[in-house]
Order: C-alpha cells, then structure tokens, then sequence
C-alpha cells in the first residue's frame, strides 16, 4: 500500500540535537566537580530523555535527578540551535514529501516547549502539520498511544503510515502499531536489529525511493 503520512522521530533523525546536549551535560558535570565525558560516553542515554539522561549522564541517583533535570532544560531552552544541527538531506526530503503532498507528523519524547524551539530555531517547523511531545499524553514512546494519536490525526491507518527513527524505542513503537520503521543509521542508534527493520538507510535522500513506489 501507498505511503501518505510520514511520522519523523526529532533527535538523532532530523536534527543532532546531541551536539548542543553534550555541551549542557559536560558544564553541568563541571559545576559538580565531575571530569568531562566524550561525545560516545553520552549518546546510549540520549534516546531515554528526562531523568535517565541526566542519571546516567550525570553519574547520580534518579532522586537527585529532578532538580538536575530542571537546570539541564532551563539552559537549553536558552540555547539557539543551529541550522547546521539539521542533518544533511533532510530538508531534501521535507520537501519532497510536501511537494507530493505526504502528510509530515513528528513523535518525540522531548517535551513540547523544547520540540517546538528545536523545529523554530531550525525552521523545520513549516514542514509539520502535527506533533505528539512529551507530555502531550500521560505516555511516552514506545507505548502505541504516542504513534497512535498521530494516525488518528491524520485519519490514517498503520498500512498508510511509515515511523522514521535512529533507536530501539522508535523501532519497538512501530512494531506495536503495526507500522513500517524505516531506520536512520546515522543517528543515535542504541542497538537496532537492522535484520528486522523495514528499510534502512544512511542518507535521508535515499527516503525519496519509499514514496516513489507503492509499498516498501
């Protein structure tokens, strides 16, 4: 069946985001007396958000993490992301699905206020029609009601819809709802069979082969 709604993960798949996270992370540590952490220390935490990220970044407990969490997002929520952040091919393919009128949703686990300043500060925002963020629901990927909420939006079914993703989370989502994941190796990946998913690639431009055929 045709594809005619996209469903993009935001970190890790259209915008590397952990670029600026880990220059939050390591001042933080920093003003904890901790040592500095390379880029590799931090990317398996970065697709868990909220206070694993800042447990496991961090090294501390998850009861000291709420207050840490809360100063992790106040400093970037004043930080600019930078339009280069935006992956190569990306606003290719943006525009190629919106000038084949495909739907274009996103499914984050970053809160909404953060999503939202990511998608401006990047201008990637004219592109999405609608977005399920942190918070939006009392659930989170990979629970289905996430994914879900997204096709209800857009009246479509799982068949219609292809997941684009860089982790497990978003992977073991689509399988859940019964949608194709099409995988972004070059993002965060934290272990993805890419024996078991439906598409994989490197390049976000190698997406134009999906919506120029029936089914994948």
């Amino acid at each position: 069946m045709a594809k005619h709604l996209a469903i993009f993960d935001l970190d890790g798949t259209l915008i590397d985001s952990a670029q600026d996270v880990v220059l939050i992370l390591n001042r933080l540590r920093k003003g904890m007396g901790k040592g500095q952490k390379s880029y590799d220390f931090f990317v398996p935490w970065l697709s868990l958000g909220g206070k694993q990220l800042i447990a496991n970044c961090l090294e501390v407990s998850i009861s000291e993490a709420p207050a840490l969490l809360d100063e992790f997002r106040f400093q970037y929520a004043s930080q600019e992301t930078s339009r280069a952040l935006v992956y190569d091919g990306a606003v290719e393919i943006l525009e190629h699905l919106k000038l084949l009128g495909i739907n274009i949703g996103i499914c984050t686990n970053k809160p909404r206020n953060l999503a939202e300043k990511l998608l401006k500060d990047t201008d990637l925002i004219r592109y999405v029609s609608y977005m399920c963020a942190g918070g939006d629901l009392d659930t989170s990927k990979p629970n289905p009601n996430n994914l879900e909420v997204c096709l209800k939006y857009f009246s479509m079914s799982p068949k219609q819809a292809i997941l684009i993703g860089d982790s497990t989370i978003d992977f073991e989502l689509a399988k859940v709802c019964r949608v194709d994941f099409a995988f972004f190796s070059g993002g965060y990946d934290d272990g993805v069979d890419v024996s078991q998913v439906c598409y994989c690639f490197d390049s976000h431009t190698e997406l134009k082969k999906i919506f120029q055929q029936d089914s994948i």
